[in-house]
């Protein structure tokens, strides 16, 4: 169990690095996407030792969870939320660069981080799949890599996370 939770914290601080990469898609540090990150790993370090069906249900809330947080303290609505998890995306790709880092933008950015976060962390719990854990973070660093595409690719994010 010691090995896991060790994987968990892992992916908790792999998480934390990509959210704040993640503010360069709107050309600046958001901190208020850090709650989308940390709390799905939070909830997988807490319910470790709990059944799969806990596990899932805690993944669940803690993705919206972050999500709401990181729409609240983007100063958004519940609306902004809904935006976030259905029309996001399709907003993302059609806004100017650097996007504008309205709430339900944010939102999209922080579901992104919170679902990549609460994937990596279940599949910690498998040490059979060594480095699989670290493919759903990956996808999310291609994912912010190539959002914030015109200011170049930045490797700040890279070396800690690499280090980890």
């Amino acid at each position: 169990m010691r090995l896991i939770r060790l994987r968990l914290g892992i992916i908790a601080l792999v998480a934390a690095i990509l959210a704040l990469a993640a503010g360069d898609i709107f050309d600046r540090t958001l901190w208020r996407l850090l709650p989308a990150a940390v709390l799905p790993a939070a909830a997988a370090l807490l319910l470790a030792t709990r059944p799969t069906i806990l596990r899932a249900a805690g993944a669940a809330v803690t993705v919206l969870g972050g999500v709401v947080a990181a729409v609240a303290l983007s100063g958004g609505t519940i609306a902004d939320v809904a935006d976030a998890f259905t029309q996001g995306v399709q907003r993302m790709l059609s806004t100017d660069w650097p996007s504008p880092d309205r709430a339900d933008l944010v939102g999209t950015v922080a579901a992104g981080l919170a679902l990549t976060t609460a994937i990596g962390c279940e599949l910690a719990r498998w040490s059979r799949w060594h480095l699989i854990p670290l493919v759903p973070p990956l996808f999310a660093w291609v994912g912010i890599v190539a959002m914030s595409a015109p200011i170049g690719v930045r490797l700040r994010g890279l070396l800690p996370i690499g280090i980890l």
